[in-house]
């Protein structure tokens, strides 16, 4: 029994070692078949751990782990979204130093209709001023071209501001301003005169365009407003820059600082310096005119295609410039130019120096948009008649462009309560 007993122990044993060696010898025996290519295999999990950057069951895999990629990315993200963030405070500043900061022009889109502060008694009420707007393009706007009719010349302006808004509280002012210029066409006995003077069309025209077209004005003069005002910055830093023309080449010419005055009595230094400025900054005005056109609302288009077709209809003779000049630009680019700060466009009034380069300028657009040349009466602008004739194509470009119009969308302007609300009042003590 004895015997039998050490026997079975001794087999025991010799199996339990026979088999941890087996056991040994087998993973020992994976781990030299498992080709871990950049790392080492761990024998108890005959797995393979990889060396840094390598990745995949047989470490043969090299890179960036897709949580590193991610890491990166977003780095890469952060960096672009905060050099954005620095271009853009550049670029306030710079248009802030140059005083042409992006105003809210919102608040330069209506003038407040003047209200008396004792009415008359009338028997009218506003809900009667609002059924005649609707159904005054029944009666071919009779209503309204009978109160302008009716009107003292001196209360004029203000009911044109007035008609403006109500009828676009029913989104009527374009019809209306179009029903004024057939009216005032087929008035008229010659065209020498026709839109030149302050008449209902142009009145009506001028809170219009205000209403309308102030993003597209900011557009057309920002870039020779905000040349005119750098060079303003540089004169008072004491920068001047004067001499020969022919020292100047079209790259330096666009940063030319002179006082732009023509007139001999006014200054009679630097003449020609002065005359050369002028056409850069009038040549710029022309180039972001070209460049901007697309941007020019549908309104405007319909004007000026409705005045080409009345006026020639009429007066086949009449030079087409003179009667477009009258709106698009004494009433709309001319006047932002002479006065931008009461379009917003400018945070305050000019000093008196730009105020007069402004005013130069004003001229020679003036004389460009109706095709005229300066004579006896303004001689000292006479040096600039070149300059007009080699720009005349350009105009006449513009113009072919505006009275091409085929297009019927028009946008509707949301007139603010109190303005609304003035204008009725103003048309119905008027009535």
């Amino acid at each position: 029994m004895a015997v039998s007993a050490v026997h079975k122990s001794s087999d025991n044993v010799e199996t339990r070692l026979s088999s941890e060696v087996h056991s040994f010898l087998t993973v020992h025996k994976h781990c030299a078949y498992l080709n871990c290519n950049n790392g080492v295999c761990n024998p108890s999990s005959v797995t393979c751990e990889c060396y840094a950057d390598y990745y995949g069951d047989f470490c043969d895999a090299s890179g960036l782990r897709k949580e590193y990629i991610i890491a990166i990315c977003c780095s890469i993200g952060f960096v672009l979204v905060l050099i954005l963030i620095i271009l853009f405070i550049l670029l306030r500043r710079h248009f802030s130093q140059s005083g042409l900061t992006i105003p809210d022009l919102s608040r330069f889109m209506f003038i407040l209709p003047k209200v008396a502060d004792e009415l008359e008694e009338t028997t009218v009420s506003v809900e009667d001023i609002k059924i005649a707007i609707e159904h005054d393009p029944d009666n071919n706007f009779a209503f309204a071209i009978g109160l302008l009719e009716r009107t003292a010349l001196t209360e004029s302006d203000n009911v044109c501001r007035a008609l403006i808004y109500g009828y676009e509280t029913f989104g009527l002012s374009l019809p209306l301003l179009l029903a004024l210029i057939r009216y005032e066409v087929s008035c008229a006995h010659t065209s020498e005169t026709l839109f030149r003077n302050n008449s209902y069309a142009t009145k009506c025209f001028k809170y219009y365009s205000r209403m309308i077209g102030l993003p597209y004005l900011f557009r057309v003069l920002s870039p020779v407003l905000n040349k005119l005002i750098i060079e303003e910055q540089e004169n008072n830093n004491g920068v001047l820059l004067k001499g020969n023309t022919t020292a100047f080449d079209e790259t330096n010419l666009s940063s030319l600082n002179t006082d732009y005055e023509l007139n001999e009595d006014i200054d009679s230094s630097d003449l020609e310096t002065n005359c050369l400025a002028i056409q850069v900054a009038c040549s710029l005005f022309i180039s972001s005119l070209q460049k901007t056109k697309t941007f020019c609302p549908n309104e405007f288009k319909n004007i000026c295609k409705v005045i080409n077709d009345e006026v020639i209809a009429k007066f086949p003779q009449h030079k087409i410039n003179y009667a477009l000049s009258a709106f698009i630009f004494l009433r709309y680019f001319v006047a932002g130019l002479a006065v931008p700060e009461t379009f917003g466009i400018l945070s305050e009034p000019p000093k008196e120096s730009l105020r007069r380069k402004l005013i130069l300028i004003s001229k020679v657009i003036t004389n460009l948009s109706t095709n005229v040349r300066f004579g006896e009466k303004e001689e000292f602008m006479t040096i600039m008649n070149d300059f007009l004739n080699e720009n005349e194509k350009a105009l006449e470009n513009y113009y072919n462009y505006l009275i091409n119009y085929s297009e019927n969308f028009t946008e509707t302007i949301s007139i603010p309560p109190k303005y609304a609300f003035a204008s009725y009042e103003v048309l119905r003590v008027h009535k």
